[in-house]
């Protein structure tokens, strides 16, 4: 009994070891040739991110047609970094030179040809930075490069001349400098438009709030809540929630006429089918049917 509880214990304390063992080496964090670099810049309400790995020179030939035989050849695909697909990221829906991006992450790849460059956002950002599949592209954009008396050994990308919707966004290398302009839009009608939908939203969930706790001495407050929102144009959710609250307050007629219009603009409008599903049983039991 006592060498079994012994080799129990021998067991126990080398799966210990083993496992501290591998902790140990999983926290090891071991250099790359080209190391992970991260830009954020906010552009009035949007946050623009650029994640990529930043290759160096190292004495080579960057750009050039094949027969050069340039690290970057014309007229193919390039990853605009090393290692991981360079990711480019927006919390909003942006333009990027004139063409819309809608907000979201994404692989950023480049065509060359000599000055003339194409700028592509791919829909697939999660992938090693050589895969690459044209169907997925969600914008391609032109370009022109500039080249720069100074050089940059180790790739950069540089976001400047931040004003309230606009930036300049620059990819540099060597003497190469690939610009694009990123234009996030009316900020000022989208923060309205943000606090109008905001404000809407507290007032429903009030209403509904006051009808699922039987607050019965408020429900012509949150009708009126209600039908302040009603008043700026229909709403499938405040015309729901006004039915209940009539026909909680034992205005059922009013409630159907609610309820029935609720269910017409609901359909017209993709409304969620179990709401209005839901919607017209209430209609039958408020007719007594």
């Amino acid at each position: 009994m006592k060498l079994l509880t012994r080799i129990s214990l021998c067991l126990a304390l080398a799966i210990f070891l083993v496992s501290a063992t591998n902790e140990t080496f999983a926290q090891t964090k071991y250099p790359r040739p080209s190391q992970k670099a991260m830009i954020m810049q906010t552009v009035g309400d949007t946050d623009v991110t650029i994640t990529y790995h930043r290759p160096n020179i190292k004495g080579r030939t960057l750009w050039g047609s094949k027969e050069d035989k340039p690290l970057v050849p014309n007229g193919e695909v390039w990853r605009t970094g090393a290692n991981e697909a360079t990711v480019f990221e927006v919390t909003n829906d942006v333009m990027i030179n004139g063409q819309k991006l809608p907000k979201g992450k994404y692989s950023f790849y480049a065509i060359p040809n000599g000055n003339d460059w194409t700028l592509i956002f791919n829909k697939t950002w999660d992938q090693w930075g050589t895969v690459y599949d044209e169907a997925k592209d969600q914008l391609r954009v032109k370009t022109k490069s500039v080249m720069d008396k100074d050089s940059i050994e180790s790739l950069a990308y540089m976001i400047q001349n931040v004003t309230d919707s606009t930036a300049d966004i620059t990819l540099a290398w060597g003497n190469a400098r690939i610009p694009f302009k990123l234009d996030v839009g009316d900020v000022n009608a989208r923060i309205i438009q943000n606090v109008n939908q905001n404000i809407t939203s507290e007032r429903i969930n009030a209403a509904n709030f006051i009808y699922a706790t039987e607050q019965s001495d408020k429900y012509a407050m949150a009708i009126s809540w209600l039908d302040s929102i009603l008043s700026e144009g229909d709403s499938f959710n405040a015309l729901f929630g006004k039915a209940r609250l009539q026909a909680a307050s034992g205005k059922k007629k009013e409630a159907i006429e609610t309820a029935k219009k609720a269910v017409d603009f609901g359909k017209a409008n993709k409304a969620n089918p179990r709401s209005i599903t839901f919607l017209e049983g209430l209609i039958k039991d408020w007719s007594g049917e």
